[in-house]
């Protein structure tokens, strides 16, 4: 039922404002301050603050529209005003793109602390370019030129080239730094969370062998999603006979910031779009393909091959391909 009220928008406001671009916003400080850190790697530094802060910025005007930007995290401004999203997307695709120019690939970065890349300025790179091209992408039904122009700069950036430059936070098997859906399960004992019902009802009408690592299957051996706009008495009454989602509540399973499956259906759309040159059908097959892989699964069997024979590629309804295939690629990434 979507029903999610003031506290839920509280927490989260609060936890990118109070919290996520706070804490950038001191790192970058430190590292300015810091006369040890010069030259390429100081700059190669404060880009990755900088990838980081649209990242968080970008999230917060998706899920609100206008917020505070300009004067946001500047304590001379308690009440801070509301910038529209017009301004703010403008200004961070922009300042994405400084920031992804200014990398330094043969510089130094972090000697520390970086948990995604472990200071592979070439990753980054390509990770803050695929981000560009996210979020040019965005914009394409309302400002057509502005998404061809970034779209443009992200492909001359370079973005990710296969499944080996995804970039993802891995979770630990330590409780303090699980997944969240291992926690909520295990440590908190919740089991209020569900497959739903539209899920397994595509999955399983396409074939597609993503479902067997999506969602548990129920006492009785098979998959049952719940279907939505349940009350909750309605909703427990289908508890014992509703499938939990799978892998995904394991404790070390990552989050993934952007990989290659999108960069590949983001690519695709460039190509239907006219922002660039290529063949869509491939880039679909490359998406398909490395969801697939990173979910586990290979083409020995021609697992894969088979699927995409099955669920090719309809350049006439192109929208619908690749919006059900990036659906399907994004379980567990709610935000996306």
């Amino acid at each position: 039922r979507y029903v999610v009220d003031g506290n839920s928008f509280d927490g989260t406001w609060q936890n990118f404002y109070a919290s996520s671009l706070n804490e950038l916003s001191v790192a970058r400080s430190i590292i300015e301050g810091d006369e040890t850190v010069v030259g390429a790697a100081r700059v190669n530094q404060l880009a990755i603050i900088d990838i980081m802060k649209t990242v968080s910025f970008q999230t917060l005007t998706e899920l609100w529209g206008d917020v505070p930007y300009t004067e946001a995290l500047n304590t001379e401004f308690p009440k801070p005003s509301y910038d529209t999203q017009a301004d703010i997307w403008s200004d961070l695709l922009a300042s994405l793109d400084a920031s992804v120019a200014s990398i330094d690939v043969s510089g130094g970065s972090f000697v520390s602390g970086d948990i995604v890349y472990n200071g592979d300025m070439t990753a980054w790179k390509k990770l803050g370019a695929s981000l560009l091209l996210r979020m040019a992408m965005r914009v394409s039904d309302v400002d057509d030129a502005a998404a061809s122009t970034y779209v443009g700069k992200a492909i001359g950036h370079g973005v990710l080239e296969s499944s080996a430059d995804n970039a993802v936070f891995n979770f630990s098997s330590d409780p303090s730094t699980a997944n969240p859906l291992y926690i909520d399960n295990v440590i908190n004992n919740r089991d209020d969370f569900a497959v739903s019902e539209p899920l397994v009802t595509t999955l399983t009408a396409m074939g597609d062998p993503r479902l067997s690592v999506y969602a548990a299957p129920t006492n009785s051996d098979t998959i049952i999603g719940m279907p939505y706009g349940l009350t909750d008495p309605e909703a427990f009454a289908l508890k014992d006979n509703t499938s939990r989602p799978a892998t995904v509540r394991d404790a070390t399973s990552p989050h993934v910031f952007i990989d290659y499956a999108e960069v590949s259906f983001l690519l695709a759309e460039a190509v239907e779009r006219g922002y660039t040159s290529g063949d869509a059908a491939e880039h679909y097959a490359n998406g398909v393909t490395a969801s697939m892989n990173f979910w586990g699964f290979d083409d020995t069997a021609g697992a894969i091959s088979d699927y995409i024979a099955a669920n090719p590629y309809d350049a006439a309804n192109w929208k619908q391909s690749l919006g059900m295939q990036k659906w399907i690629a994004f379980y567990s990434n709610g935000v996306q």
